[in-house]
This record gives structure tokens, C-alpha cells and sequence, in this order.
């Protein structure tokens, strides 16, 4: 596992072109497995209140709309099966 990380650390640096530096990008989430980070401690973002509530809105809104898609689609499957299959006459031989 641990190679797999420094494999993509080492192809989203340019292959270490420019040597082997820290690449300064602490939203990336292997940027604390980062092989070449500086000795800084790794933080997490720290998100206020009204990004937190946003977030969560967003979060409710996905939701409801994906419930009401279900909804449509259970509707659509009722209607659907209400109405009767359609027989075709079969062609007597004389």
C-alpha cells in the first residue's frame, strides 16, 4: 500500500523533475503519507459553522431530490404495469 501512495506522490510531482521537494498541496489526501513533507504536523481543515450548514443543506437537498426520483420512477413502474399486455392474433394456416 505504502508503494502505491509514493507511485502516485511521485507521478503528480512531474516524476521529481525539479528533485525532491514538498509539494505543498495539503488538500490532497495523501498529503500526510507525502514521502518528502516537511517536519510541519499535518491539519485537518477546520470548517465554520455556516460552511458546516451549508454543507448539510446541500447535503438535504441531494437527498430529497434522489427520494423523489425514486418516487417518479416507482409511479412510472405502476402505471406501467396497470395496463394490460397486448395479445397479438395469431395467424390461422387454412
Amino acid at each position: 500500500m505504502r508503494q502505491m501512495i509514493l507511485a502516485k506522490c511521485y507521478e503528480c510531482m512531474a516524476y521529481y523533475g525539479d528533485g525532491k521537494i514538498d509539494c505543498k498541496i495539503p488538500l490532497c489526501p495523501l498529503y500526510p503519507l507525502m514521502p518528502f513533507r516537511k517536519g510541519e504536523k499535518y491539519q485537518a481543515i477546520q470548517l465554520s459553522d455556516a460552511a458546516k450548514a451549508a454543507m448539510a443543506q446541500r447535503l438535504r437537498t441531494a437527498l430529497e431530490n434522489t427520494e423523489a426520483l425514486r418516487q417518479k420512477k416507482k409511479e412510472n413502474k405502476k402505471e406501467v404495469s396497470e395496463h394490460p399486455p397486448k395479445t397479438r392474433k395469431r395467424a390461422t394456416k387454412k
